[in-house]
């Protein structure tokens, strides 16, 4: 989505942290997780009011979401940082979004019970709950380790290096 950048410039903070590049992955990820969502929202809409309970739903809406948010955030979101296997990128994905989904189905859950009720637009706004609370534990944890960013050498540690062979040779 953005170009890697290994300088000190004034969009990288103190830390390294890539502000700029965090900024656009952030709203990339962000607009990926929209799509999940109403893809999402719309099976778990059709299959509530085709009588099915919001849970047993969600057990269908769910991977469907996670399979195309994974797909999108591969190509698009993190393209430049496909750090792992297919597969093991896959798993890593959906570890972290079970993470992510624990959270929102603990507000899903609540949401439900302090509505009171059953049907579709209560499953909705328990899922919008739901999503929000996952949102930042599925970020973070695809960032720093589905899509981890690529190590770049460092100045200093290129120095150890030539120091150390430097005391090797003597």
């Amino acid at each position: 989505m953005t170009s890697e950048t290994t300088a000190e410039t004034p969009d990288r903070a103190a830390g390294g942290l890539d502000i700029k590049d965090l900024a656009a992955r952030s709203g990339g990820f962000a607009l990926v997780g929209a799509i999940g969502f109403l893809l999402e929202a719309a099976l778990l809409a059709l299959l509530v009011a085709a009588g099915w309970s919001a849970i047993a739903a969600r057990a269908v809406s769910f991977p469907a979401a996670v399979t195309t948010t994974w797909l999108l955030n591969r190509g698009w979101v993190y393209a430049d940082r496909r750090a792992h296997q297919p597969r093991r990128e896959a798993a890593l994905y959906l570890a972290v979004q079970s993470s992510g989904f624990a959270a929102n189905l603990v507000v899903f859950l609540a949401v439900l019970r302090l509505i009171g009720e059953e049907g579709p637009l209560a499953a909705l706004i328990a899922l919008i709950a739901g999503s929000a609370a996952g949102l930042v534990v599925n970020f973070a944890g695809s960032h720093l380790f589905v899509f981890p960013q690529k190590a770049a050498p460092s100045v200093a540690a290129g120095a150890d290096d030539g120091a150390e062979r430097a005391g090797a040779e003597q």
